[in-house]
């Protein structure tokens, strides 16, 4: 299993033959929040400095820089592969939804499946000043209501996923693997039933010759050296099995919010990057006139933002990783300055981990002074483990043959 190197630019990860005439736009995990859930309130705001970097205290700017960006590319289909919503709040799904309305009528076709934060999320909440309280989520039922125009026919087997054909004689199978309801939990489960469903959607696209492309939320190849059991299909290996035999080359996901790709023989899951955390990736997908397929992955643009967003983003992003080991490195006993040289790599680690931009080449990131102290602490900083992990797997992947 390997992956292929991503360059800042984050270019062609399967080859291109001929001029592509079907393209397909991804964005995954924009945790839209409607604003009047947290307008004006200051506990929500110290949330969001607390969180894991999600911009959502600007959530109607980025999804108006969103549905500008699909209607300066429109592409045969935008798709959005889960976690729509910050946690599941039911007028959240209705301004998405809404919004996602606005491009159908406008010729953009928009597919959606959910993520493991979309449906009976009880995290649910509303905030005002200081207090909060648990505010309307969506069971499986209000969701279906809610998003059934960006939706196919029920499959009873499968929760809500379905067959798109596009142009180009492609088919899109939107995979819907998420655990949700009272069983809710973060990963993904491939059951029987999506076996079933799957092997018919295979076996009518392969019958007319289409080109698969299939999209989850949960990755279908473990993308990060940490939390496999969190971010994985549980049964993955066997749709895994099933999409080799079908010659399907390009699976789409989401969920770890990084930017990274994973490869197994022929296959590639690209998990595209949280659309809600610098520097807001999104991607697109094009199908050639032969099926030859091509991913590339883009950083929002920043026309369709104000001045300065991307770097409050950015700045925004790296504080909160900041914020989050301050207090650790105190109780830690390291000395102020030690803690800053500290602070300053993992600010940087995870700003290029997350973007998708992390190069183990790059002498930087063992000659950096913060390299070592990490390194000497990582037994009892569990961060730093963590990067001294990601580092050494992206190394192997790299020299992987």
């Amino acid at each position: 299993m390997k992956k292929r190197i991503l360059t800042l630019l984050l270019a062609v990860l399967l080859p291109l033959t001929a001029m592509a005439d079907t393209r397909i736009m991804v964005a995954t995990d924009l945790h839209y929040l409607a604003p009047s859930l947290y307008a004006d309130s200051e506990l929500f705001q110290q949330v969001i400095r607390y969180g894991d970097g999600k911009l959502t205290q600007e959530s109607p700017a980025l999804l108006e820089a969103l549905l500008a960006e699909a209607r300066h590319q429109r592409p045969d289909a935008l798709i959005l592969t889960g976690d729509l919503t910050f946690n599941g709040e039911k007028q959240s799904h209705l301004e998405l939804a809404a919004a996602m309305e606005r491009l159908w009528d406008e010729g953009i076709p928009v597919y959606v499946i959910p993520g493991n934060h979309d449906i009976g999320n009880p995290g649910a909440l509303a905030y005002s000043a200081y207090s909060y309280g648990p505010t309307e989520n969506v069971t499986a039922a209000e969701f279906r209501e809610i998003w059934a125009r960006c939706l196919g026919p029920e499959e009873p087997e499968a929760g809500m996923s379905f067959t798109v054909s596009l142009p180009g004689n492609v088919r899109l199978l939107m995979t819907d693997v998420s655990v949700y309801g009272e069983d809710f939990a973060p990963y993904g489960l491939f059951t029987d039933g999506h076996a079933r469903w799957l092997a018919q959607a295979l076996a009518e696209a392969e019958a007319a010759g289409a080109t698969v492309i299939t999209a989850t939320h949960q990755n279908l190849l473990s993308q990060t050296s940490f939390s496999s059991e969190t971010y994985l299909i549980r049964g993955g290996e066997r749709m895994q099995a099933m999409l080799a035999q079908a010659g399907v080359r390009l699976n789409l996901s989401g969920h770890i919010h990084a930017q990274h790709t994973m490869r197994s023989g022929d296959l590639t899951d690209a998990a595209t990057g949280a659309y809600s955390i610098s520097p807001h990736r999104w991607a697109m997908v094009h199908v050639a006139q032969d099926g030859e397929v091509r991913y590339s992955a883009e950083a929002l643009c920043p026309e369709h933002l104000r001045a300065g967003f991307p770097e409050m983003s950015a700045k925004f992003f790296a504080s909160v990783t900041v914020i989050k080991l301050r207090g650790r490195l105190a109780e830690a006993d390291i000395s102020l300055e030690e803690q800053e040289i500290m602070l300053n790599y993992a600010a940087r680690f995870n700003t290029h981990f997350f973007a998708g931009t992390l190069d183990p080449a790059d002498p930087f990131w063992t000659a950096d002074p913060g390299y070592a102290l990490w390194n000497a602490n990582r037994d009892r900083l569990s961060f730093g483990d963590y990067m001294m992990r990601n580092l050494a797997y992206e190394e192997a992947l790299r020299d992987a043959p």
